[in-house]
């Protein structure tokens, strides 16, 4: 994986220094923001840069995720009254076996949870993706 599942420690030796933020450790990037925010990857995209397009966001989320996940389900929400958003789920056993070497309650499906800028005629540009890796529920 090139992001999800990483500790900041490896993020850091991957991108450089994070900087440190109220929600987590944040890396700067062309065209977006990645923040480390304990498992999740949050994505603040330039509605303006390369990866605004969704299928372009896609290609980046792809690049984040380990070379083991495949698509398993994808949604479209929203409501006339509301922005779109659409939501893929990914799973991975190598993010799976990963997070048991952290000792991480984790399993290897994460969701991806797409915003938009624009409204549910015009979905605009992707302004923010979530990666968030499911959590092992307590008995």
């Amino acid at each position: 994986s090139a992001a999800l599942g990483l500790t900041r420690q490896e993020l850091d030796r991957l991108y450089g220094p994070g900087n440190a933020a109220q929600s987590g450790w944040v890396y700067e990037f062309d065209g977006f923001d990645l923040t480390l925010a304990d498992c999740d990857l949050i994505l603040d995209i330039d509605p303006d840069g390369q990866f605004a397009d969704p299928e372009s966001a896609t290609d980046l989320v792809r690049t984040l995720l380990p070379e083991d996940a495949v698509l398993a389900g994808s949604w479209q929400f929203g409501t006339l009254q509301s922005a779109p958003q659409d939501a893929d789920e990914w799973l991975s056993a190598e993010l799976a076996a990963r997070y048991r070497l952290l000792g991480e309650p984790r399993t290897g499906s994460v969701l991806v949870l797409y915003s938009y800028d624009g409204n549910p005629y015009d979905p605009g540009s992707v302004t923010h993706v979530e990666l968030r890796p499911a959590v092992i529920p307590e008995p």
